[in-house]
């Protein structure tokens, strides 16, 4: 199941305004234009966004070049590729282990 087709189903859904799917927008990260998007749907200013990811697939350059800060979520990559960590930061304002560390 693609994580679209399950979105309506998952328990995190309620956390968020809106979800911007590639099949559905027809853009892919790193396109600077599906984050455009998505701050379009919210209605938001790219100064007053955070973009939050694990870096793959150039999603943190891509934030950054829409003008949006980003956080890197490293916990589950510093678990299964160690490695990617430096490489994957590079684009981060922020690094965080897991996302609980936001909230309170």
């Amino acid at each position: 199941m693609s994580e679209a087709a399950g979105w309506n189903d998952s328990p995190i859904r309620d956390f968020f305004d809106a979800a911007v799917f590639s099949c559905d927008a027809g853009m892919v990260k790193p396109d600077r234009e599906i984050y455009l998007y998505a701050l379009e749907l919210l209605h938001a200013r790219a100064e007053d966004a955070v973009f939050i990811g694990d870096g793959g697939s150039g999603e943190l350059r891509g934030a950054k070049d829409a003008g949006i800060s980003t956080i890197m979520m490293a916990g589950i990559i510093r678990e299964i590729w160690p490695d990617q960590i430096d490489a994957r930061r590079m684009d981060a304002d922020f690094v965080i282990e897991r996302i609980s560390e936001l909230v309170s």
